[in-house]
């Protein structure tokens, strides 16, 4: 999968904390930005991983984050 260089810095922390929501806060700081952009960076990421291993990778924490599950199949 290709990802650009902030969705590699995104990815990295969320694969670094499995298991743990990410703070959006840490997603921002990541990508630059504000919330929205950290939030296209997210669907995007989504977009490309979902496809590629062909199920949900990254899920939402409602009003907290983001997470890739520790047992996620």
């Amino acid at each position: 999968v290709r990802l650009s260089p902030t969705e590699q810095r995104i990815a990295a922390l969320l694969v670094g904390n499995k298991g743990r929501c990410v703070p959006i806060s840490d997603i921002m700081n990541a990508s630059g930005g504000d919330l929205n952009s950290a939030r296209v960076y997210i669907r995007q990421l989504r977009r490309k991983l979902d496809f590629a291993f062909g199920r949900r990778i990254i899920y939402t924490v409602r009003g907290k984050g983001y997470m890739i599950k520790r047992s996620a199949r």
